[in-house]
């Protein structure tokens, strides 16, 4: 199952349903910053593997 989500709002109803096996998280999402996802998604299940990737323009 592939699933995709725009903000960490969206990520943590995605997480509350279960069946994460992988996640690519961008760091600046419109809510919040990712790497907050990231900790929570490591705090619930520290197996599971994320990749963060991002791209910042200043």
């Amino acid at each position: 199952m592939v699933a995709q989500v725009g903000t960490v709002a969206e990520g943590r109803r995605r997480m509350a349903e279960g069946g994460i096996d992988t996640a690519i998280v961008d760091v600046p999402l419109p809510d919040e910053y990712g790497i907050e996802l990231v900790r929570e998604m490591h705090g619930a299940n520290p197996s599971i593997p994320v990749l963060v990737l991002t791209d910042v323009q200043d």
